[in-house]
């Protein structure tokens, strides 16, 4: 083996410290606030406290009737209770909602160094899509979904010809995972993998290391087929939502809380893409863009409720794992030239993004703590 140019060291040693300050500055956006606010939030936390205490309070047990049978929405409610044991609920709420952030940006640079072979440089921009619509609007278990999603995939995506049991083990956890999580966790996995093998077909035979990738799937599939009585039913009335609202949906990681904040991103973002995919050189990977252009598609085609139990907003759920693998697609491992600036200007425009997210967070919170001193 022969070593690393100090070119190529400095460039990890950059490429992580880039890494850690962004995941540092969502980090920030959740503890520096008092209070989250995140729509669906305190719903789903007030359920996760009556889990833990529903053995010692005589009134949630009048009220409710504790079902422990799994069900594919459940990543507050599993990971949520032990930490009550140690933290009070808003800052219990906030380790999870941190966890979150580190799982999804974890997963986005696994899956891009699968593509590329070694770190890309646009995965810290990619990590920033954790806080997308769906995060803001509290839906904490399909974030959580689709960041377990990413780590399967890029545990398949690494060990796909060379399955051992332990590989093999992890892979099939970390789908359970997915599952239990949110059922689009589990859709979503599925789905990039069968467009692979999709990709893959006129080059390549499947053989038992695919059939054994498959049978990952079987242990979340167990659970979902077994008629539990809680079961998430797709029987449910399905709605479509009209064009404009799929258009919105697209933009999921992008838009901020005030129309020229979000014009700004767009025009940043737009800008940094053409120059990324016009000029930006050797080693442009066609995989995760045709994987961003099959989940944007997901997004469209999408209705927008689909289960009798609400299951709102489906086709937002589809546009951060679009957006993560088309930022991936970039061949930005050591941007010079034109790359360069394609980078800083995708940069300018997720962190202009997160400064936009944390003001308002900041207001939000500080609307809410005075409203709890005059109750």
């Amino acid at each position: 083996m022969t070593p690393s140019s100090p070119q190529s060291r400095y460039g990890s040693r950059l490429y992580r410290i880039c890494f850690g300050a962004v995941i540092a500055l969502h980090l920030a956006v959740i503890w520096v606030p008092s209070y989250n606010g995140i729509v669906d939030l305190p719903y789903h936390l007030a359920r996760a406290w009556a889990l833990y205490h529903y053995a010692d309070v005589p009134f949630l047990q009048q009220l409710f009737i504790l079902d422990l049978k799994p069900m594919p929405n459940l990543a507050i409610d599993l990971m949520v209770p032990p930490l009550l044991a140690v933290f009070p609920p808003i800052p219990a709420a906030k380790v999870f909602l941190s966890l979150l952030v580190l799982l999804f940006a974890t997963g986005c640079h696994l899956v891009g160094e699968a593509f590329h072979g070694r770190p890309v440089w646009t995965a810290p921009a990619a990590a920033c899509c954790v806080f997308n619509a769906t995060f803001l609007f509290g839906f904490v278990n399909s974030v959580a979904g689709s960041a377990f999603f990413l780590l399967a995939f890029a545990v398949w995506m690494r060990f796909r010809d060379r399955w051992t049991l332990p590989r093999w083990t992890t892979f099939a956890l970390l789908i359970l995972a997915a599952y239990l999580s949110h059922l689009s966790g589990f859709v979503f996995t599925a789905m990039a993998i069968g467009i692979v093998h999709l990709r893959d077909l006129p080059a390549r035979r499947p053989g038992w290391s695919d059939a054994a990738g498959w049978l990952a799937f079987l242990p979340a599939a167990a659970v979902h087929i077994y008629p539990w009585s809680n079961k998430v039913h797709m029987n449910g009335e399905i709605l479509w939502a009209p064009l404009r609202t799929k258009l919105i949906a697209f933009g999921s990681c992008l838009f901020a809380y005030q129309d020229w904040a979000s014009l700004l991103i767009l025009l940043l973002a737009a800008a940094g893409l053409a120059i990324a995919f016009t000029r930006g050189g050797a080693g442009f990977r066609s995989l995760p863009a045709w994987l961003a252009i099959a989940f944007f598609a997901g997004c469209l085609l999408s209705p927008s409720q689909i289960t009798s139990g609400g299951g709102s907003a489906a086709e937002a759920r589809f546009t951060p794992p679009a957006t993560v693998f088309l930022l991936l697609a970039i061949p930005a491992l050591a941007p010079r030239g034109p790359q360069r600036f394609a980078v800083a200007l995708l940069y300018a425009a997720m962190l202009f993004r997160l400064g936009n997210l944390g003001w308002n967070l900041m207001e939000t919170s500080r609307a809410a703590e005075q409203q709890i001193v005059a109750l």
